[in-house]
């Protein structure tokens, strides 16, 4: 991030901290998670805690992230399932991937009341 100014890095920074990529799209559009879905789904077949398959629904990808994403965005007041699993999914990754603020990942517009992220 050689040659940007001051004002610059602090944006980044900011997006970094708040489930944004450099360039201010939600974490599951930057192509290093795309890996880490791969990496996922290979653990998930060696693991005896579950059925092949089955931890996510379906394989992990950043599209399925995107659909929980929009689940959650778009729930109805009192819809918890959609609102725990986003919370607890955010919440792993920020203990095992160190991605933070995945809760705040921004789209275009966000219907939540009182959602607090940039969308």
């Amino acid at each position: 991030m050689a040659g940007l100014s001051d004002e610059q890095l602090k944006l980044v920074r900011w997006r970094l901290e708040h489930g944004e990529t450099v360039q201010g799209r939600p974490f599951y559009d930057d192509p290093k998670f795309a890996k880490f879905c791969e990496v996922a789904n290979e653990a998930e077949k060696k693991s005896q805690a579950g059925e092949v398959g089955k931890m996510f629904g379906k394989p992990l990808s950043p599209e399925v992230v995107e659909e929980m994403h929009f689940a959650f965005i778009y729930a109805e007041d009192g819809a918890a399932d959609a609102l725990n699993a986003w919370k607890r999914f955010c919440d792993m990754l920020k203990e095992t991937e160190k991605i933070l603020g995945a809760i705040d990942a921004p789209r275009q517009t966000c219907p939540r009341e009182g959602y607090s992220s940039s969308c």
